[in-house]
């Protein structure tokens, strides 16, 4: 097991060294740091940021975007919800055959919440915000539950305290 502190912090460190652990911990805000270590422009190239002068060294790239993960379980799946934050916008970057979010926050502010969670766990096609809209949430706002419910009951998997105890 290895708790992956950043590039910051561990320096650069092969993907492949990184997908050797079974499990790799890091937290959120380590995922927000990481924004800044992806996407880097290394020249003056037309896509890039633009420079007076090249740079003179080459800034290393974040290794948790190489890996295509097994599994990313996102403990206290909330900090996602909204996809303008650096740490959702990292977590949608990491690469993975399952995704998991796990949180025992319900929604808090609106049922549009839940359109973050969808984004990251790549539900089709409701990951798409005009899908989400049309299909969700327009007809959650004028009292049409049903396909919320149905889409709920397809990725949901709620545990009440008293099924654990």
């Amino acid at each position: 097991m290895l708790f992956y502190k950043g590039s910051k912090e561990m320096g650069y460190m092969q993907p492949r060294i990184l997908a050797s652990y079974d499990i790799v911990v890091t937290t959120y805000e380590t995922l927000a740091a990481e924004t800044n270590y992806v996407d880097l422009p290394h020249s003056n190239s037309s896509e890039g940021r633009r420079f007076r002068n090249p740079k003179r060294y080459m800034a290393m790239p974040s290794p948790i975007v190489c890996i295509e993960w097994w599994r990313i379980c996102l403990d206290e799946a909330q900090m996602i919800e909204s996809t303008t934050t650096k740490t959702a916008e990292m977590a949608m970057k990491l690469s993975a055959v399952n995704r998991w979010c796990v949180t025992g926050t319900p929604v808090g502010k609106s049922v549009n919440d839940l359109h973050g969670l969808l984004v990251f766990l790549q539900i089709d096609p409701y990951w798409a915000e005009r899908w989400w809209k049309l299909c969700i949430f327009e007809p959650f706002c004028h009292g049409t539950t049903d396909p919320l419910l149905q889409l709920l009951c397809c990725v949901l998997w709620r545990t009440c305290k008293r099924d654990v105890l």
